[in-house]
């Protein structure tokens, strides 16, 4: 139980952070990985831009 009170005060830094989030990043899932790439050799600089920047 000390240890886990604690952690409460563990800081971590963007590094720290950053590595974290790289091993525990998720594979895309169906369908969202496929609609990025479906069609991308049809598709323009204009098309890509405007489905990046989103609604």
């Amino acid at each position: 139980m000390e240890d886990n009170l604690a952690a409460v005060d563990l800081q971590l830094t963007d590094e720290d952070i950053a590595k974290l989030d790289q091993v525990n990043a998720l594979p895309p899932e169906y369908p969202g990985w496929m609609l990025a790439t479906q069609g991308a050799d049809r598709l323009g600089p204009v098309d890509l831009w405007s489905k990046a920047s989103g609604p």
